[in-house]
């Protein structure tokens, strides 16, 4: 999965042309995280929401993989990965005013729990 993983964030940076914008800090909270994934501007919102989601994206699989105890199941796999992953941690990151203010890297994380924490089982 990882190899996967490095291959799609290969194409992904060799795709996308390195642009500056006036602001290159990344997103300080889900508000601006969001606020840049519905920016106009292309650059802004391929470096600031793209460019910050597929982060997070490789921080959760490594994660995921390297700690036991990080239960995430389902996480989507192959190519299209972040094409399910992205719009999935936005709709939740919308669907949940109470995040809007917390630091982007926590929502995102809070997002991808809540996505694909693994199901428990009811003993019987």
């Amino acid at each position: 999965m990882r190899w996967t993983l490095l291959c799609l964030a290969a194409a992904i940076a060799a795709h996308s042309p390195a642009t500056a914008t006036e602001n290159d800090e990344p997103p300080a909270t889900v508000r601006d995280l969001l606020a840049a994934c519905d920016s106009s501007d292309p650059a802004i919102k391929k470096q600031q929401c793209d460019g910050r989601l597929f982060a997070a994206m490789l921080t959760t699989y490594d994660s995921a993989e390297r700690d036991l105890t990080y239960q995430l199941c389902s996480l989507p796999e192959g190519p299209a990965a972040f094409r399910s992953y992205e719009p999935a941690v936005i709709a939740w990151l919308r669907a949940h005013p109470e995040a809007q203010s917390m630091p982007a890297r926590d929502g995102e994380q809070k997002a991808a729990v809540s996505l694909y924490a693994c199901k428990k089982e009811a003993a019987h």
